[in-house]
């Protein structure tokens, strides 16, 4: 029950992220994201840490349709959860594959 409720607030969270009206992140390269977790943690909030404590370490998936936020919405949640690290697997298959996924 105490996840579902830890679940419940986490989409509070990233409703208010998508509505937040900021210019997007530019994503961080593959190669960066094991230093991300030090640069997140300035940005944690202590509403976000709580909730990212209740989660305890369980993985976070966005799904939806394309250009929908997701990435924007990703990178704002795990910045502030301050434990997570956001990893946009578009950008990993690009790399991967060499080419664009659009």
């Amino acid at each position: 029950m105490a996840r579902l409720a830890a679940m419940a607030r986490l989409a509070a969270l990233v409703v208010s992220c998508a509505a937040f009206r900021a210019p997007a992140p530019r994503p961080r390269p593959v190669s960066m994201l094991s230093s991300s977790a030090e640069a997140t943690a300035e940005q944690a909030t202590p509403r976000g840490r709580a909730l990212a404590e209740e989660l305890k370490n369980v993985n976070l998936y966005l799904v939806g349709m394309m250009a929908s936020g997701k990435s924007k919405v990703g990178d704002i949640v795990s910045r502030r959860l301050g434990s997570y690290t956001f990893v946009d697997t578009d950008s990993t298959i690009e790399s991967a594959a060499g080419r664009p996924v659009s």
